[in-house]
């Protein structure tokens, strides 16, 4: 399998874009290029992972209406000047992540959960961050369509 991967340049949350090309089984299969992200945690000394996640577009696409909606709820407590304690998992449908909403003694934050077999990590984010991952996730489906392209170029130059 050939692929291509470029850093998605998220705020905490490691992360890349793969576009990747699958060679087809049969005469008759089509060529298959696809593109995901792979949301990466990386431990306190940057060299192992534990703990990763595969979305591919359409998950992309609910994993950012999913940040928008946490976003919602941090301004929501920001405006209110809330002083006490408050947790909201956001319901997105996936098993994983999880995001999850706090306050506690007026500092607002957002939980991201991901899991490696028993164990689960998480990653805080502040509103700024939040909003950071919403536009850089937006952009990753014209970035992953361009990776997709130049794979093509480098995969199959007769055809392009």
């Amino acid at each position: 399998m050939d692929e291509l991967k470029e850093d998605l340049l998220l705020p905490v949350i490691g992360g890349e874009v793969v576009a990747y090309y699958t060679k087809p089984n049969r005469a008759t299969s089509p060529n298959l290029f696809r593109w995901e992200i792979r949301l990466v945690f990386l431990g306190p000394d940057n060299r192992y992972k534990p703990a990763f996640l595969s979305l591919g577009k359409e998950q992309v696409d609910k994993l950012v209406n999913v940040l928008e909606e946490a976003q919602k709820s941090m301004n929501t407590l920001k405006g209110a000047s809330f002083s006490g304690h408050y947790s909201k998992e956001i319901d997105s449908a996936f098993l994983w992540p999880i995001i999850e909403v706090k306050a506690e003694q007026g500092k607002i934050w957002t939980d991201f959960w991901l899991a490696s077999g028993t164990y689960k990590f998480k990653k805080s984010l502040n509103a700024s961050q939040v909003g950071s991952c919403i536009t850089v996730l937006k952009g990753a489906d014209e970035k992953g369509q361009r990776m997709i392209n130049t794979l093509k170029a480098l995969v199959l130059p007769n055809e392009s």
